[in-house]
């Protein structure tokens, strides 16, 4: 989403206690001939775009427009560049989940790195530890660690841990799964994805995987499902997701106001319609699940806005025709992932 004149920033602050979104982006690097940047709606696309049946690009394409809630269209491409440099090329166009099939693990780090500095990109990509089930618990931590230790802290990258050799790039059903779904609606754990096997891990080794924030497919009561939904940061994705779509989307509603009105006055009044765009978006996004209700009142979200009037702007901010003034806050709604119930029985 493209905004030349509006800046939208946003602060956390996690108190104790307390039609689908993106398209999906496939692409490949060190090519020795480039297939320019194409959005398809289905596989046939995908072929036509320049990949064949056999190629990696296909295979993760074909997995990803399997799934129950696959998005309506999805971008691939293969560049002569490395996908690190490559994508600076290509941020401005409308991908959001970037997916990179066999990566070799020397290039993780160079992408996630580029994928932290943007504000609505997310990298998806597999990994796994060879002949994890015969070893040790710690021996199998150890390895982890090894492999996302220097992705440490990041909150736009997702290592989802695969080691079932049926499927060769895993994170294309987990995006394939949820980049249809509107944020709020759902998180990422609980999924079921079509294609995949569960792993054979331990329990103990699943708690190792989502202690060092990463997650895998498991089977649970008799279905098939992803085990937790946190980025390599820790931060839950379905959180990044909705925070997202919230700044963008105030983003491009006030650019909206601007290009369809023809004066935005410099007023109380014109104020009044750039504050009123940002309600806008924040009443929606309460209504869409992301935005938690006020303790008080079920039926009011738990949102404010400020903006300064025309009088409490600098003179020279005024004079440049530059507004800041405005603010707001929003508490998340966030899910249920783990419940405890206790009971007593009497005799």
């Amino acid at each position: 989403m493209k905004t030349r004149d509006v800046t939208v920033n946003i602060s956390d602050v996690k108190p104790i206690g307390s039609a689908g979104f993106g398209m999906p982006l496939i692409v490949i690097g060190n090519q020795e001939e480039e297939i320019e940047y194409t959005e398809c709606e289905d596989i046939d696309g995908v072929v036509t775009a320049g990949f064949e049946e056999n190629s990696d690009v296909y295979k993760a394409a074909l997995l990803l427009f399997q799934q129950v809630n696959k998005p309506e269209k999805i971008a691939v491409h293969a560049s002569t560049k490395t996908i690190a440099e490559l994508l600076p090329d290509i941020k401005d166009k409308e991908w959001r989940q970037l997916i990179t099939p066999n990566i070799d693990n020397s290039e993780i780090t160079a992408i996630a790195t580029y994928i932290e500095t943007t504000t609505d990109k997310m990298y998806f990509v597999s990994y796994a530890v060879e002949t994890a089930q015969t070893l040790s618990n710690e021996e199998f931590k150890s390895a982890v660690e090894s492999i996302l230790t220097p992705l440490k802290g990041f909150k736009r990258t997702v290592m989802f841990y695969y080691d079932n050799d049926n499927v060769d790039t895993p994170e294309a059903a987990l995006v394939g799964e949820t980049a249809g779904r509107l944020p709020g609606s759902f998180t990422y754990k609980f999924k079921t994805l079509n294609g995949l096997k569960p792993v054979s891990l331990n329990a103990e080794k699943i708690k190792i995987l989502e202690e060092a924030n990463s997650f895998t497919y498991v089977e649970t009561a008799g279905d098939y499902i992803t085990s937790e939904g946190k980025t390599v940061g820790g931060e839950y994705i379905d959180v990044i997701d909705g925070k997202d779509w919230v700044l963008q989307n105030i983003a491009y509603k006030v650019q909206k106001l601007k290009n369809t009105t023809p004066k935005v006055d410099y007023t109380n009044v014109g104020i009044t319609l750039i504050e009123n765009a940002v309600i806008g978006v924040l009443s929606e996004a309460f209504s869409m699940g992301i935005i938690a209700p006020k303790e008080e009142n079920d039926a009011l979200g738990a949102y404010s806005t400020s903006f300064k009037t025309r009088g409490e702007m600098p003179t020279e901010k005024r004079a440049e025709r530059e507004y800041d003034g405005g603010t707001f806050t929003f508490e998340l709604a966030g899910a249920i992932h783990t419940t405890t119930i206790n009971g007593t029985v009497s005799v």
